[in-house]
């Protein structure tokens, strides 16, 4: 079985999640999109060395992508520099403030 950190549905409830994210604190993650594959997980985020690598399942492999094919509209760099802030309210703050834009 699999255990990403978060799962979440897009639309209405299915079997298996459309999108999970994983933290790592060690590699590996490559290895890790078979799991995901076998439960076909549309897209699939790993946050790894202060990074977030974002890959979608089509035709039946994960391709590596820059932007979310699930969340078109969400700025990818936005959400990662947020990430790194270390005041949660000032992450908030600027993701509000950078999607307003």
């Amino acid at each position: 079985s699999f255990e990403p950190d978060e799962s979440y549905y897009i639309g209405e409830k299915k079997a298996n999640p459309d999108l999970a994210i994983e933290i790592n604190i060690t590699s590996g993650s490559i290895d890790k999109l078979e799991k995901y594959k076998r439960f076909n997980i549309t897209e699939v985020w790993f946050w790894e060395n202060n990074q977030l690598s974002l890959y979608y399942l089509k035709n039946d492999n994960y391709e590596q992508i820059n932007q979310s094919e699930l969340l078109p509209d969400l700025d990818i760099d936005l959400l990662a520099s947020c990430v790194l802030m270390p005041s949660i309210i000032d992450a908030r703050t600027a993701f509000i403030k950078g999607i307003k834009k």
